[in-house]
């Protein structure tokens, strides 16, 4: 899963600072970064849904490990893309 790292908090300053960014702008890099984190779990909801569809009648559910495998499955479920067609 996803969590938020220290390093994530020291970024983002880091950021308004590169910037220069003066309390004037604040209001839009709150606004940048709510836009952003509402993006990233709504992509990760999608992620979960479609692998959740995936597996649902395949009896490979709860059967992971690792990304490896759940890549394994996939491949097994949905099929391996080539390259060039």
């Amino acid at each position: 899963g996803t969590t938020i790292a220290p390093w994530q908090l020291f970024f983002q300053q880091s950021n308004v600072i590169d910037k220069r960014i003066t309390t004037r702008w604040l209001k839009y890099e709150f606004a940048d970064t709510a836009i952003g984190a509402v993006l990233t779990t709504a992509g990760a909801g999608a992620l979960m849904v479609a692998t959740a569809f995936a597996f649902s009648h395949s009896g490979l559910a709860g059967q992971f490990g690792s990304g490896l495998t759940v890549a394994e499955g996939l491949s097994r479920r949905v099929g391996v893309g080539r390259p060039g067609r």
